[in-house]
């Protein structure tokens, strides 16, 4: 089979998939990634050197489950930052209750550290 071929086939593998997640997980996040290596599990026998070998990671179905959670809000986070004039009202709000939440959870690790 032509070097070609096999370049284009590593393209649409799941090795690949997780190269290109690696190279923007620190602006995407580690949600995406995290997907991605849960559907690695169910084709963990079929990935180069793997036969034969239990799947390395475990994830609850609450892990699983806040993992979509999190592919879900970066699927929906504006791109490059931008956000379309009839959504800026929801995103302030978004971005104001975001902030809440943060300080909050700022000030009770603050609190705990202090006693």
């Amino acid at each position: 089979m032509p070097k070609d071929i096999d370049c284009f086939e590593f393209q649409g593998s799941v090795s690949f998939a997780l190269l290109l997640l690696a190279r923007t997980i620190l602006i995407l996040g580690e949600a995406p990634y995290l997907a991605q290596v849960c559907d690695l599990e169910k084709e963990w026998e079929a990935f180069p050197g793997a036969q034969g070998s239990a799947f390395p990671l475990t994830f609850t179905a609450a892990e699983r489950q806040t993992i979509q959670e999190d592919v879900e809000s970066v699927v929906s986070f504006p791109e490059q930052g931008f956000v379309l004039e009839n959504e800026y009202n929801e995103v302030v709000g978004a971005l104001a209750q975001a902030t809440s939440e943060v300080l909050s959870e700022v000030d009770a690790i603050r609190s705990k550290t202090i006693e």
